[in-house]
């Protein structure tokens, strides 16, 4: 779906920041706005720091400095992307998503129906978890929970529920809620009984006796369950069947729970089932996330490569899950990303070790888990004795992991380091991997042959044919998510611009008194990074034509810029801030006396004075790099061929320069 800038604004607008962030941390009124601690989990702190201004729409933490408007709060905090964050806010505000022109009736269609399903999922899980609070302590359900050694905040976290023994439980209240039970089957809730089967209605539940785990997106909507057997039967582990709102190989596990630690570890630890994930989770290991004992797709891989690049895969000990494991080494590798991997002894599982053997000692085997290509590598070196046939059979099941892999120095590292575990030249693995194609293509027309090997390493115009074509391709994809999720990648690159420009930059659009002063100053023309004079021409054109919105300018801007934090350069001016934190601390919670009310207004006074000397004095400075940069370029011409004109140009820079002082 594509959305207009109008769009996004009109979402943005319908919802208010400081509603979304209170839920993860207490606010209070400050001179400014409002302070609390930050809510990041990697950043614990116990003086207040993060800064959050209604009037802008924008957060600051001046400890950690993350900073960005309600988007990037979804985005890092929950893991959401652009278009699934305006999508949540825009259901969240009651703000309709528009439709493509030409589909518009069926995308209504398609969009009503994931409504009534995620609807009754909400119900069902309702239900599930009613349940539960229910039951009795000595019941089955409340035996196992605290055999698992679940604490009521983690049942509580992962929303758990309990399914009934009946037949038909779950049924009967759909029917008293007034959900079609059709529905209910499309949801895959429910299933039409056969001929053979008890007398009950035409329906009956398909998870029944049975601890629920509901399955979560990371916006919290309900797209299926999973359900473990509470006594004995099969199967152990049963779960819903794929719908249109359920994809298995699309979905983690727990990631509505765990993306912020994901993002702030930097690394996401993958693991199999449930369980393993809650217990991991409950021992204070976060950044997990579960596959509900699916095999790892590609979609999987593009998930993880939006949270972070750096994958430790730990499966069961068990055959199975050696095998689960290097399955998932070439989707890994095919997105890039960095996977390491840990095969827990004995056969146990994630849930069974952190038990046993405590958090620690499993943290410290993430910490030196191996690289995921050299550790199922060792597994394949089981038995080998370097006989010529097991060489080639290796060399091949080498070739069908390096062919997906798209990074070329990975590659040619991993068979410099391969090869001699294999007791072979590097040269004889590269020229068997190439040639292990070369059979196949014995069949091929001439001109159609393309060796592995210069797929691979091979000529230079084969090399740039190929990296040419995928650098094409690169570009056509991105291209097409510029066009489909307007904003989904940054428009302006701050980087490189000096502290100068930076500070005049995140002072211009911090007010209208201050980009009033930026524009009486016609200090535009003297922006040498052209991203900063882009984004204070834009500021400068809502000034002009926009006033009512300058206030949520920063907010505006914040998606457009690569690094949010640095529209936010303004360090002098924090110390304020941590005064009028203090100031609004020692306030009582009825309210603030006169005494308090005249400090916070000195503060804010002082501020803005502060505010208006660092903006002239970054002018200066911002007008004093150009004309220095000028002088350079007029002297370096001056050596090549003096004529009067330059000599002229030259002097009046000089004058500027002074007068500049």
């Amino acid at each position: 779906m594509k959305y207009t800038q109008d769009f996004i604004e009109k979402v943005q607008h319908a919802n208010n920041i400081v509603d979304i962030i209170a839920q993860y941390t207490q606010l209070r009124p400050t001179g400014g706005g409002l302070m609390g601690r930050c809510p990041f989990p990697d950043h614990q702190e116990k003086t207040p720091s993060f800064s959050v201004s209604e009037n802008k729409q924008v957060y600051h933490c001046f400890g950690c400095h993350k900073s960005g408007n309600i988007f990037t709060f979804l985005r890092d905090y929950q893991g959401l992307n652009f278009p699934q964050a305006i999508e949540f806010l825009a259901d969240r505000s009651g703000v309709p998503i528009p439709q493509e022109m030409e589909d518009d009736k069926q995308a209504d269609q398609k969009s009503k129906k994931k409504k009534q399903l995620l609807a009754i999922n909400k119900e069902a899980l309702q239900f599930f978890s009613d349940n539960l609070k229910k039951s009795s302590k000595t019941s089955e359900v409340a035996k196992y929970l605290q055999h698992r050694q679940l604490t009521e905040d983690v049942i509580q976290t992962f929303k758990l529920g309990l399914a009934l023994p009946e037949w038909d439980a779950l049924c009967q209240h759909l029917k008293r809620k007034n959900f079609s039970l059709e529905l209910a089957e499309e949801a895959r809730l429910v299933k039409s009984k056969n001929r053979d089967e008890p007398k009950y209605d035409s329906k009956y539940d398909i998870f029944r006796d049975r601890l629920i785990f509901p399955i979560t997106n990371t916006m919290g909507d309900v797209l299926a369950f999973g359900g473990r057997i509470i006594m004995t039967g099969e199967p152990k582990y049963l779960n819903s069947p794929e719908t249109p709102v359920f994809h298995k190989g699309k979905i983690f596990y727990g990631l509505e729970q765990t993306a912020r630690f994901v993002r702030s570890e930097d690394q996401i630890v993958i693991v199999e089932g449930y369980m393993d994930l809650i217990s991991l989770y409950q021992h204070g290991i976060k950044n997990v996330v579960a596959t509900m004992g699916t095999a790892l797709t590609p979609d999987h891989g593009r998930v993880i490569r939006k949270l972070t690049q750096n994958v430790v895969v730990m499966f069961d000990g068990d055959s199975a899950g050696k095998e689960a494991t290097e399955r998932a080494l070439s989707v890994l590798l095919e997105q890039d990303l960095y996977p390491r991997g840990l095969i827990l002894p004995d056969k146990m599982d994630p849930d069974d070790y952190v038990r046993k053997m405590g958090a620690q000692e499993l943290k410290d085997k993430i910490d030196h888990s191996l690289d995921l290509m050299n550790l199922i590598f060792k597994g394949w070196l089981v038995d080998f004795h370097g006989e010529p046939s097991e060489k080639i059979k290796l060399a091949e099941k080498l070739k069908k992991v390096l062919d997906v892999v798209p990074n070329k120095n990975y590659k040619q590292l991993y068979i410099q380091q391969l090869a001699p575990l294999m007791g072979v030249e590097k040269f004889w693995l590269m020229q068997t991997l190439s040639n292990s194609e070369g059979q196949q293509s014995k069949a091929m027309p001439e001109g159609s042959k393309t060796s592995s090997s210069s797929k691979i390493f091979g000529s230079t115009q084969g090399r740039h044919q190929i990296l040419g074509e995928a650098e094409d391709q690169s570009q056509r994809v991105n291209q097409a998510r510029r066009e489909v999720y307007l904003q989904d990648e940054p428009m302006y690159r701050l980087k490189k611009a000096t502290k100068a420009e930076l500070i005049l930059l995140s002072l211009a659009i911090k007010s209208y008194a201050n980009m009033k002063l930026f524009v009486e100053e016609k200090v535009e023309e003297f922006i040498i990074h052209k991203d900063v004079k882009k984004l204070l021409q834009e500021a400068h054109q809502v000034y002009r034509q926009s006033p009512e919105k300058f206030d949520r300018l920063t907010s505006l801007l914040i998606s457009k810029v690569d690094e949010p934090k640095l529209l936010f350069f303004n360090d002098p001016i924090k110390e304020f801030t941590k005064v009028s934190s203090k100031v609004s601390d020692s306030s009582k919670d009825d309210g603030l006396d006169a005494e308090t009310y005249t400090s916070v207004g000195r503060i804010d006074e002082q501020q803005k004075e502060l505010e208006e000397k660092i903006l002239k004095d970054a002018i200066k400075r911002v007008r004093e790099n150009y004309l220095k940069e000028t002088l350079k370029q007029i002297s370096h011409e001056l050596k090549l061929g003096a004529t009067p004109e330059k000599m002229e140009r030259m002097m009046l820079i000089q004058k500027a320069l002074k007068e500049n002082k």
